[in-house]
């Protein structure tokens, strides 16, 4: 039986077969925007599919203004799984963000697609009384080469506080400067994240929309030493690596064979929950936070547990 009837599902985040980003980032994205002179830019849009971040103040502010919605819209899906496809994700990912002391490190975190919205839709379950509202403090550290990146993170987070303490939801949170190719900045990463989760009960690493830089930026093989390093450090630790990808990409497809003939040879500690090399995925429809135009997408996502 699923941790979350699909039934149950708040109408504010899933509702005749679309999904709506929870209210609070919804109006959280749309202050971001307005502050910082970008709303009138998101409205308008754009018709360009080469938008995908990246080290400068432009590739993230354009980022966040056009792709925030659906890169979100991906991390919202995999928690909720409501057309069946992904239940083993849904309940894996409830199940651990439920009660406790949990550890999350987010890579790279960007504006906090994965990070704000795990945690904005588990405030909204609590809220509908969907979820039992138990204690839960979550961690987080956050890296990415980014400064402009981090800074919309942590106000994001910032904001999102309040409601989160008024579920049952302690932050505390860390971004930092991380480039996916340097061990060195990968080991103070990892210093910093178990200095902040010291007494955690479970430890999450999530990697999200981050092929388009493994794939088309050529960095895959740069950035294996770095990942290495942290699945290492878990050796002895409860932990899980979730792996969330847009779906119909060209980057992914190359992505997918890469990092399984990677993991098993060179980290057999963490193993494939379904022993198939692939990304199970899911195409939905989902509504536009900005101006609620209902689109076509898709998520793919694998998980891999210490074993």
């Amino acid at each position: 039986m699923r941790i979350l009837p699909i039934e149950l599902i708040p109408e504010t985040m899933w509702k005749k077969q679309v999904l709506y980003l929870p209210g609070e980032l919804i109006t959280s994205y749309l202050v971001e925007l307005k502050d910082r002179g970008l709303l009138q830019e998101a409205k308008q849009g754009t018709d360009r599919k080469d938008i995908h971040g990246g080290f400068s103040d432009k590739e993230t502010l354009e980022h966040f203004t056009h792709r925030f919605g659906v890169s979100s819209g991906r991390s919202e899906f995999t928690i909720l799984a409501p057309n069946e496809d992904l239940t083993e994700y849904s309940d894996a990912l409830l199940n651990t963000f439920s009660e406790g002391h949990i550890g999350l490190l987010d890579i790279p975190c960007g504006t906090g697609a994965s990070c704000v919205t795990f945690l904005t839709v588990l405030a909204e379950l609590r809220a509908r009384r969907v979820l039992p509202t138990l204690p839960l403090t979550i961690s987080i550290v956050g890296g990415d080469c980014s400064m402009a990146a981090r800074e919309i993170c942590q106000s994001m987070l910032n904001r999102a506080r309040t409601i989160l303490a008024d579920q049952g939801i302690i932050i505390n949170y860390n971004l930092t400067q991380w480039d996916a190719t340097r061990n060195d900045e990968t080991a103070k990463m990892i210093d910093e994240w178990f200095k902040l989760a010291s007494d955690a009960c479970e430890y999450v690493v999530c990697i999200s929309n981050f092929s388009g830089a493994l794939i088309k930026g050529k960095m895959f093989d740069d950035f294996t030493p770095c990942l290495s390093q942290i699945l290492a450090r878990l050796h002895d630790k409860k932990s899980t690596l979730i792996w969330i990808e847009p779906i119909n990409s060209n980057a992914v497809k190359g992505l997918i064979p890469k990092v399984f003939k990677w993991l098993n040879r060179y980290v057999p500690w963490f193993s494939n929950v379904h022993k198939k090399g692939e990304f199970p995925s899911a195409e939905y429809r989902m509504s536009n936070p900005i101006n609620q135009h209902i689109h076509q997408t898709g998520v793919q996502v694998q998980r891999f547990v210490r074993d």
